[in-house]
């Protein structure tokens, strides 16, 4: 198994794709990523991962050149090269290159990029709980795109570090409400009712969110509200946890020094993880990736090559 590097229609091994300097996603972050779970050599929610995509380069005005066939042409010869069964594919998106300006070039062509890497669930993380800090969220107004504008992410999850958590969750200072974590959404169960923020402009909207709200919590009798919380109504939730693509759902035991519940994963938490796996392995088994499926196109591989 190992690492391999997808860009402009070549494959390269760890540390030989090279990316121009003037390319707008180096100097301006203009672009989106999008991440793909893989389980058991088999891509998770790839409909909804690719409407996401489509949605996030149509707001940011990007031309969609490579159809979704081909975008999934190469997501499983990624894995079949590679030899990962249980990872995740990065999937890079730049507007292209130009010499630097803020407008829009009008004659870019964008360029695309892709990762494959190993991703083990952190299964002690699921298992035991995880402490979050609380950080103030200084991003922009558009935290719904996956832009690679991710400097205030990163500050936070530094800043979380620093005081030895696993994760940050964020809050708006001037309303002094939590929206998500550094990289993931954040939910908390209290009085009944599972709380999380609206998928408004000041989150990203999770597919494993959006999973949780729509298939599983209807299913097991839970009933959600999506209205943004203090951090003062936060601490005195009976539970809590994240969520994201590459790291399924981890319950947050303590925030910010206040213990959440019992200081342990709860009930509620675990039943929706547990529905959650089952519903993975549900999905996958849909999956038949029989000759037909897993053949890449005559078209791929005639614009693609191999560089180590």
């Amino acid at each position: 198994m190992q690492e391999l590097f997808y860009y402009d229609g070549e494959f390269y091994e760890k540390g030989n794709a090279l990316v121009h300097l003037e390319d707008r996603a180096f100097q301006m972050g203009d672009g989106i990523f999008e991440v793909l779970p893989v389980y058991d050599g088999k891509i998770f929610a790839m409909p909804q991962h690719v409407a996401r995509y489509t949605k996030s380069m149509r707001d940011l005005v990007i031309p969609i050149v490579d159809p979704d066939e081909d975008m999934i042409n190469v997501c499983q010869e990624l894995i079949s090269r590679s030899g990962i069964e249980f990872g995740q594919i990065y999937i890079q998106i730049s507007r292209g290159q130009w010499p630097r300006q803020l407008n829009y070039p009008l004659q870019c062509f964008p360029h695309i990029a892709m990762t494959i890497r190993e991703n083990l669930i952190d299964i002690d993380a699921q298992e035991q709980g995880i402490a979050c800090s609380l950080e103030e969220d200084i991003r922009g107004l558009r935290c719904d795109l996956p832009t690679l504008n991710r400097l205030g992410n990163a500050i936070a999850m530094e800043a979380a570090r620093n005081k030895h958590c696993q994760n940050a969750v964020l809050y708006r200072k001037d309303t002094n409400q939590i929206t998500e974590a550094a990289n993931a959404n954040f939910f908390i169960y209290r009085e009944g009712i599972l709380w999380t923020h609206p998928a408004n402009n000041l989150i990203l909207p999770g597919i494993t969110r959006e999973i949780i709200l729509k298939e599983l919590l209807p299913a097991l009798g839970i009933t959600a509200v999506e209205k943004a919380v203090t951090p003062e109504f936060a601490y005195g939730a009976e539970e809590a946890f994240i969520t994201a693509t590459d790291m399924e759902i981890q319950p947050v035991i303590r925030l910010n020094n206040h213990r959440i519940g019992e200081g342990t994963p709860g009930p509620v938490t675990k039943k929706i993880l547990a529905a959650f796996q089952e519903y993975v392995d549900v999905e996958l088994s849909k999956l038949n990736f029989g000759p037909k499926e897993t053949e890449i196109s005559e078209a791929v591989l005639a614009n693609t090559s191999f560089k180590n």
